[in-house]
């Protein structure tokens, strides 16, 4: 047996076609959604010289996106040691780097990686370094 046609299915579903042709994905809110460690984070460096890995993070917006030309804040939140920079910018990749060196002591260092409200945070290991 045949169903009678249904006006009402067909302008519901004629109204959410319309609604969904309107939606665009440049619609979605615009900013950094994900910020992660791509590298340089657990190093064991040898006090007094260069980690021998760049620390790097990338930014992604909320579609995964790479989000270039961001700025990273960097800071050492415990420990010694010198940042390349106090700043750099993401790449079209999404990605940033800075260069970190140890300081003469042992321990443990943090160096924070801040882009707008997300941070991440990369543990380093300074260890006594080889006898000449």
């Amino acid at each position: 047996m045949r169903r009678p046609f249904r006006p009402i299915r067909m302008a519901a579903a004629a109204t959410l076609l319309a609604l969904a042709s309107c939606l665009d994905i440049n619609d979605l809110p615009e900013g950094l959604s994900v910020l992660t460690i791509i590298a340089g984070n657990n190093q064991n460096i040898p006090a007094g010289s260069n980690a021998s890995s760049l620390l790097i993070v990338r930014a992604l917006d909320q579609t995964g996106t790479p989000m270039a030309g961001g700025v990273v804040n960097w800071t050492i939140g415990q420990g010694g040691g010198t940042l390349g920079a106090p700043t750099s910018v993401t790449d079209i990749t999404g990605e940033a780097a800075v260069t970190y060196a140890a300081p003469a002591t042992t321990g443990t260092v943090f160096v924070r990686a801040l882009a707008q409200d997300l941070s991440v945070t990369f543990n380093l290991t300074i260890v006594e370094a080889p006898a000449p």
